[in-house]
């Protein structure tokens, strides 16, 4: 199997995974106090994933010399960007959320030129606008509700720019890792830095030890932080790999078709605009990947 076959279906097993939280969020985002549902976001899946990558022989190449970067890049990066999203996802009506979401694509590559490794191409834009516009059709087929501004949106786009940065800096840092060790020391960098954000909100009266420890509060959250969050987060660098991390976050405009597909299951209906959304996501994922031709190779090709 190729290398871009294996990221694709790697990005889609990922963003599978990460889909099943989004409605069991809004369940647990009810009972808990929202700093401290970041500090349990990060620090739960990071220590699944390091047990993982212990069993599996992954934490060879981990080093002391790379403590300074995972605080930074996990603490900074995912940390703030983790805190972020449970802030705008409080604040803000669950497909505004979405849509915000599906703009990584166009995040990354911004932040990719900046950094002056990623060339804004025609044909990479096009790409994007087909992923988000098959984002927000998905997202937004068959709504009714009035969906406003909250101010919760500049929360998560905030967020999807770090996360876009804490990705691009964690694969290039961490090179040498295997993804669930990637994914599960950055996450615990970033529990660690959001338990010290909860430490410090705590004496001030901006956060309290407010969560849901019955049975079906520990089995969602359990299933949120190990099966969706601890999962995703290692298929995801492992996608990131592959395709690189613009064309691997288009697999994030898919989650709205996923979490329609999964409601569907009880009855939800699937609409004519959920299969056009994903259809334009699929077209846009598969113009990103399709290789450049030079102008040489045209002419060449006009010849032959």
């Amino acid at each position: 199997m190729s290398g871009r076959v294996t990221g694709n279906v790697i990005g889609f097993l990922a963003m599978a995974a990460w889909a099943t939280q989004f409605p069991l969020l809004a369940l647990l985002l009810e009972s808990w106090d929202l700093v401290l549902m970041s500090v349990a976001r990060t620090v739960i899946p990071a220590l699944g994933l390091l047990l993982a990558a212990a069993v599996m022989g992954g934490l060879k190449g981990l080093t002391l010399k790379n403590s300074y970067d995972i605080v930074f890049v996990g603490g900074v990066g995912l940390g703030l960007a983790t805190l972020l999203f449970v802030i705008g996802q409080s604040m803000t009506h669950p497909i505004t959320a979405s849509v915000i979401v599906s703009t990584l694509p166009l995040c990354s590559a911004i932040v990719g030129f900046a950094a002056g490794t990623e060339k804004i191409t025609v044909k990479l834009c096009a790409a994007i606008a087909l992923a988000l516009a098959g984002g927000a059709v998905c997202a937004l087929a068959g709504q009714t509700d009035n969906v406003e501004f909250s101010g919760g949106e500049v929360f998560i786009l905030a967020g999807v720019f770090l996360f876009a940065w804490y990705t691009r800096e964690s694969l290039q840092r961490f090179a040498n890792l295997a993804p669930t060790t990637q994914a599960g020391i950055t996450m615990l960098a970033a529990g660690y830095v959001s338990f010290i954000i909860f430490a410090f909100c705590l004496p001030l009266g901006l956060a309290e030890f407010r969560f849901d420890a019955s049975a079906r509060g520990m089995l969602i959250l359990a299933w949120v932080c190990l099966g969706s969050l601890a999962l995703s987060m290692a298929l995801w660098f492992w996608a990131s790999r592959e395709l690189g991390v613009t064309v691997a976050g288009m697999h994030h405009n898919m989650v709205p078709f996923y979490v329609v597909l999964m409601t569907a299951l009880f009855g939800a209906e699937v609409l004519p605009g959920h299969i056009v959304g994903a259809a334009l996501v699929i077209a846009g994922a598969v113009l990103a990947q399709i290789p450049e031709i030079s102008g040489r190779a045209r002419i060449s090709k006009a010849w032959d």
